[in-house]
């Protein structure tokens, strides 16, 4: 959805704190292409989408949020990517026991 409506992180933290204000849970979609995988940008991607779409939440904001990880090349495709600390992925949920987060495959 970023890629087809050009979302930018800014307009994303814009709709983000909007479903808020409305009483709304938002889940809020991270993930990287697969040109940004191999070329080994997929943190760098991933951090920039959390820091600029959601870390100005406060903590009773984050809490009602859902971090979905869905990588855009896994869409459709039946491979499923996941990260977690435990698979060497660093952990970029400064917050993470305080919000759900889900990592999808397709």
């Amino acid at each position: 959805r970023r890629q087809y409506f050009a979302e930018s992180n800014e307009l994303l933290a814009k709709k983000t704190d909007t479903a808020l204000k409305n009483a709304l849970k938002p889940i809020f979609c991270i993930g990287e292409t697969l040109q940004e995988r191999e070329a080994n940008q997929h943190f760098a991607i991933i951090k920039s989408q959390l820091t600029e779409g959601v870390f100005h939440l406060e903590e009773a904001q984050f809490s009602q949020l859902v971090l979905a990880y869905e990588p855009v090349w896994a869409i459709g495709t039946g491979v499923t990517s996941i990260i977690s600390p435990g698979a060497g992925d660093p952990c970029f949920y400064p917050q993470g026991d305080r919000c759900q987060i889900w990592s999808a495959g397709s």
